[in-house]
């Protein structure tokens, strides 16, 4: 993603996460209720629109179509970021903190998830992680989501930086 305005310099999906993150950490009580309720066939409330005015309207893109599909991407990122309020950690990569709290079928739904179908895989791995009280780097996830509608290669990068974190941090289990 790229700043609208030639010659800008490029803010990585990273940057804009880590962005996002600190406007959705500082959000009152009741505007983190709302974006933890956000849903991509639902209404959007205004602190999702706020976010969007303060963190990510100069670098979104003008065409109307292709910047409600990215901000679709960013309502499953916003929600998920509302429901882990609390357990970011940059140490600790979206792939590890997975093989130590979801099970492997549901890690291999997550990456091979598209559209409509990965807010759902996204939503349910949130609800995993913070349930068992793992902190991750949310940046990652926020990257895996911005990555989906993107290019096959750049889709691809991604998820493969999380399967190697995943299989990395899982046993191998032999049969005796």
């Amino acid at each position: 993603m790229t700043a609208s305005m030639p010659n800008a310099p490029r803010t990585t999906d990273r940057e804009l996460a880590l962005k996002v993150l600190h406007t959705v950490q500082s959000l009152s009580p009741g505007d983190l209720a709302a974006l933890r309720k956000l849903t991509l066939d639902g209404a959007r409330p205004p602190a999702f629109w706020r976010v969007i005015a303060a963190d990510l309207d100069t670098v979104l893109p003008v065409d109307a179509s292709i910047r409600s599909a990215i901000e679709d991407r960013w309502a499953v990122i916003l929600a998920a970021m509302a429901n882990a309020k609390g357990f970011h950690s940059p140490r600790v990569p979206l792939g590890r903190a997975l093989a130590d709290n979801v099970d492997e079928r549901r890690v291999l739904q997550l990456l091979r998830a598209r559209d409509a179908a990965l807010g759902d895989a996204v939503r349910m791995v949130v609800h995993h992680l913070v349930s068992n009280g793992a902190s991750f780097d949310q940046t990652g996830l926020a990257r895996l989501v911005l990555s989906d509608g993107r290019d096959e290669t750049e889709r691809e990068r991604v998820r493969r930086e999380v399967y190697r974190d995943f299989f990395a941090a899982t046993p191998i289990k032999f049969d005796d």
